[in-house]
């Protein structure tokens, strides 16, 4: 063999050897990456169908409020939420609008709701083309879009409520009946709890007066109180300081919640720590308040509820939990 031919094959057999290694290095990175980010302690049995026909459905009328409004232009669209958008979503879940759209305000810009004075509700902006929307700031929160151009802001009372960002923005004001501050409670939380109430009211689901302070570890919801006889049970669960949650049923993704720092959701318990797997992610500086409360399942669509109907009850640290009847988890071992 001659010379050139000779240090030909030496360099192409050398680049193969090195492409060999990248390649292994990154078949190794990519592993590490998916373990990384893989979705921690979800059960590895995967259950395609429902703990009990029709337990689900329902749920997946949970969702923030401010979310799934309009595709924004961080999603490569041309149209952002309109103030039409946020009335419909509103009034959809109870809210009654106590003050109409205001005149283009420029921001960042302060107003207070007097209207909900000795109430909850919300504080709701959408920007004008050019503006743009940071967040919506309370006495007791701050509220970061959900969707573009958009914030809603929870709040009890006519304390001030600050809009960030810059541009121009519309506001409305709007009250939820029969929804009052609880003591110890973030308004999101009376305000979310309220929302599902007149949301599932369609299925003909009632909520149990009593809820309960639920935690996290981490970023995981912690297992809540199953039924003493067995069965399952649905809750719904609001959180504010946890955002961009989904829940799982024994491995099969069932709903996403885009917020990026709160959430309401619905989780079904089942005997034999067989429950929905709920997790997101904590946002820095964030610490999470969860409240959940158990619903007693309908047998089919009937008329809303009026809104606030059931008003809410907090159980103390050591109180007893009140449950409805379980329905049969038809999905057991």
């Amino acid at each position: 063999m001659a010379r050139g031919e000779s240090e030909a094959e030496e360099s192409k057999g050398g680049a193969v050897a090195i492409w060999a290694v990248c390649a292994v290095a990154c078949l190794a990175g990519a592993w590490v990456v998916a373990q990384v980010t893989a979705d921690p302690q979800i059960p590895d049995e995967t259950v395609t169908r429902e703990p009990h026909p029709g337990i689900e459905g329902p749920l997946h009328a949970l969702w923030t409020r401010g979310c799934r409004l309009a595709p924004g232009p961080h999603l490569g669209a041309t149209s952002t939420p309109s103030g039409a958008d946020v009335d419909r979503q509103l009034t959809a879940r109870g809210y009654v609008r106590t003050r109409e759209p205001s005149a283009p305000q420029s921001l960042p810009w302060r107003t207070a709701p007097t209207e909900l004075a000795g109430t909850c509700g919300v504080v709701a902006a959408w920007v004008e083309p050019g503006g743009q929307l940071d967040a919506g700031r309370s006495p007791s929160d701050r509220v970061l879009p959900c969707e573009w151009g958009v914030v809603v802001v929870p709040t009890c009372g006519s304390e001030p409520v600050t809009l960030e960002g810059h541009g121009d923005a519309r506001v409305a004001v709007y009250g939820m009946p029969g929804a009052l501050p609880l003591p110890g409670v973030a308004p999101d939380l009376v305000l979310a709890h309220a929302e599902a109430e007149t949301l599932l009211a369609r299925s003909g689901w009632a909520p149990l007066p009593e809820g309960m302070a639920a935690t996290q570890t981490g970023a995981v919801l912690d297992p809540l109180p199953e039924h003493p006889r067995g069965g399952c049970v649905p809750w719904v669960v609001a959180g504010v300081g946890l955002g961009r949650t989904f829940t799982q049923w024994l491995g099969r993704r069932v709903t996403e919640d885009h917020a990026p720092d709160r959430f309401l959701a619905g989780v079904v318990v089942c005997g034999g720590s067989r429950a929905t797997y709920l997790a997101g992610s904590v946002p820095v500086g964030n610490t999470p308040q969860l409240l959940a409360r158990p619903y007693r399942m309908g047998s089919g669509p009937s008329a809303s509820a009026p809104t606030g109907s059931t008003p809410l009850r907090l159980l103390a640290p050591g109180d007893p939990v009140v449950f409805p009847d379980p329905v049969p988890d038809q999905t057991a071992p």
